[in-house]
């Protein structure tokens, strides 16, 4: 959907091809779900940042919102999604702590936890606020690629399918630790032997779910 807004692209075609790109990344296995965040983060932080430094110096556009009253229950619920966004980072740290070093120090996987999850969402956060506020854009992509073309087209255009292009990556690894969590439960009944069929006939079958889904939740918005 927020690559139909930026762009015009078909939203269907969009799914069933991340759908497929996402299953692939994760059959590929771990290693590769970590090089392309790796290169995706040197490619888009600087994008971020660049936007960012131009919201905070007033360079980015927008119009300053309409002075409102404070709401407890507003404050709350996004409380709510904040604390939310967070705590489902503890998956991803149990898949990627199994592979670490046995030397590894837990005070260096503390700190990079914690510091690596309340910065981002404390960034992002913020800057999706600024976006839904002063630019009165519900969609992320869209926000960012009005607010980056602002700065100094096409760097909004650039982030905004970067931004898509991250979210195809956690997909992956949202593929390869839900394949992890499926076979440790089938194990638990019967023991198997874990190979690369058992691997990509889990993803292959996490991927057909999550595309309905995804399609029902689309088609049921559009309603």
């Amino acid at each position: 959907s927020g690559l139909h807004g930026a762009f015009g692209w078909n939203a269907t075609l969009v799914a069933i091809v991340t759908a497929i790109l996402a299953a692939a990344l994760a059959i590929f296995g771990y290693d590769w779900v970590h090089r392309v965040f790796r290169f995706l983060l040197v490619i888009s932080f600087p994008c971020y940042a660049i936007i960012s430094v131009a919201i905070l110096v007033g360079h980015a556009g927008g119009q300053a919102p309409k002075p409102a009253h404070f709401i407890f229950a507003a404050f709350m619920s996004q409380f709510s999604v904040a604390a939310a966004y967070n705590i489902t980072y503890a998956p991803y740290v149990s898949d990627y702590s199994r592979y670490m070093p046995r030397d590894t120090r837990p005070r260096s996987i503390i700190a990079a936890v914690f510091f690596g999850a309340s910065g981002s969402a404390i960034w992002l956060i913020a800057l999706g606020a600024w976006l839904a506020t002063r630019l009165n854009i519900s969609d992320g992509l869209v926000g960012l690629q009005k607010s980056g073309d602002n700065v100094a087209a096409p760097l909004g255009s650039i982030t905004a399918f970067l931004s898509a292009t991250a979210l195809l990556a956690t997909m992956g690894m949202n593929a390869y630790g839900g394949m992890l969590t499926v076979l440790t439960g089938i194990d638990s009944f019967k023991t198997i032997r874990t190979s690369r069929v058992w691997r990509a006939a889990t993803v292959l079958v996490l991927a057909a779910i999550w595309y309905g889904i995804g399609q029902s939740i689309s088609t049921s918005g559009s309603d």
